[in-house]
C-alpha cells in the first residue's frame, strides 16, 4: 500500500469519527520485528482496509487509489459480504464512504 492509500484511509477514518459508529483500520501482510526479522499478520485474504458497525450494519471499506484494482481475495470478500447481508464499500475517496454510510437508516 501506498502513501496515496495510506492518505485516503486516514481521511476517512478522521471522517467516520464524526459520523459515529465504530471503525478500524484493519492491518495484514508482514513486518519486519525488532529482531529484523520478518513477522505475518494472519487475517483472511482480501479483508477491507477498514472494517466497522454502524446503525448495527457491519461494513467492509476497501480503499483503493483512483488508478488501483481490487485483487480476487478481495473481489471473493466482497461477494461473501454481500451474501452476509454486510455492506461492501470500494472506495477512492471520501464522498463514496460517505454517500453509502449517511444512507444507512
Amino acid at each position: 500500500m501506498g502513501k496515496e492509500e495510506n492518505a485516503i484511509q486516514d481521511k476517512i477514518l478522521k471522517a467516520l469519527l464524526h459520523v459515529g459508529g465504530l471503525f478500524w483500520r484493519t492491518n495484514s501482510g508482514a513486518f519486519r520485528g525488532r529482531n529484523g526479522r520478518p513477522v505475518k499478520c494472519h487475517s483472511m485474504q482480501g479483508v477491507p482496509d477498514i472494517l466497522g458497525c454502524y446503525r448495527g450494519r457491519f461494513i467492509g471499506i476497501e480503499v483503493k487509489t483512483p488508478k488501483g484494482t481490487q485483487s480476487k481475495p478481495q473481489k471473493t470478500f466482497e461477494t461473501l459480504l454481500g451474501d452476509a447481508q454486510g455492506i461492501y464499500i470500494l472506495a477512492d475517496d471520501l464522498d463514496d464512504v460517505l454517500t453509502v454510510v449517511r444512507g444507512i437508516r
